[in-house]
């Protein structure tokens, strides 16, 4: 998924390709790239913190859906054993 800032960025996780990128909204340029270890597989958030610090965050769990991660989705009732990650990036200030 994708998330707008009011800044102009654009977020998107790594739906495909397990990269978390940042993208200009005035002229679609990159501007930003992280690997993530597997697909994310939710839209990513931001928040401003009390002090006016903006913070991406991305939910990567280990077992995911996505054909050809090699994983398999878990049942509704099952726990992940290896648990996932959350990715938290700290937005520069303008």
């Amino acid at each position: 998924g994708t998330v707008t800032t009011a800044g102009g960025l654009i977020f998107s996780a790594g739906a495909f390709d397990n990269t978390v990128r940042a993208t200009r909204l005035s002229d679609g340029r990159e501007l930003w790239n992280h690997p993530i270890p597997y697909t994310a597989q939710g839209t990513p958030m931001t928040y401003l913190s009390p002090e006016g610090k903006q913070t991406l965050i991305v939910v990567v769990p280990v077992f995911n859906s996505t054909r050809g991660s090699g994983y398999e989705p878990l049942q509704a009732d099952e726990e992940d054993p290896l648990g996932g990650y959350v990715f938290a990036y700290r937005l520069p200030l303008n």
